[in-house]
């Protein structure tokens, strides 16, 4: 079975603008992240609003407000090679010698507590669950879609607000076929604040020959 690679067509250059860059700066910790040549910042497709459907509705209007997450910019980073510093480990959870890291910056308003100054939990499995779609987006073939199959979710710590957040995601080297295993994160600036593993699955696009033009994964 053929493992996932990067497909340039699902890549979309998006240089975050200046206010953007600015509010993520005023976080001080988010500064080597910033810097970082090895990022290529990307598009995010389920930000945008679509004016032909519902479609992304729930992140690109519900969760695109001054009280919720008015900032969101996203990252790609290409596969790296291990180095005798950083050896690649051959766990089920290790990220595919093939693939790359997805990256989000999002800016976390107080509209999304559950507790008091706190994101509820199901919103952050919610994030979760998109930059594990961002990350499989960016590697899915052309004439393929991919659909959550199920996510879990581990709280390590609680997610403060306001603040900003660091979603991070990758594909497992097991992944193959028409499973992709698919990890991320949700991190602040004391580490990682959420773990999630999921498995989605690769199918072909409805109505459509195998072949053709960049498409949005499916949650």
């Amino acid at each position: 079975m053929a493992a996932f690679t990067p497909q340039p067509q699902n890549i979309t250059y998006s240089a975050p603008s200046s206010e953007t860059l600015t509010h993520f700066s005023s976080h001080t910790w988010l500064a080597p992240l910033l810097a970082d040549n090895s990022l290529t910042p990307i598009g995010t497709f389920s930000r945008q609003p679509k004016t032909s459907s519902t479609e992304d509705s729930f992140i690109s209007r519900t969760l695109s407000t001054p009280t919720t997450i008015p900032f969101w910019q996203s990252y790609y980073r290409p596969p790296q090679k291990p180095t005798k510093e950083t050896p690649r480990t051959t766990t089920s959870s290790a990220p595919a010698p093939t693939t790359g890291t997805a990256l989000s910056l999002l800016s976390l308003s107080t509209g999304l507590d559950g507790h008091p100054s706190i994101a509820h939990g199901g919103l952050l499995s919610a994030l979760l669950d998109e930059a594990m779609a961002i990350v499989a987006y960016i590697h899915l073939p052309a004439g393929k879609d991919v659909y959550t199959a199920y996510i879990n979710v581990r709280f390590v710590r609680p997610v403060e607000t306001p603040g900003a957040v660091v979603l991070r995601a990758w594909i497992e080297e097991r992944s193959a076929g028409r499973k992709m295993w698919v990890r991320a994160c949700v991190e602040g600036e004391g580490g990682v604040s959420v773990e999630g593993a999921g498995l989605f699955i690769v199918r072909d696009r409805a109505g459509s020959a195998v072949g053709g033009g960049a498409i949005k994964a499916k949650l």
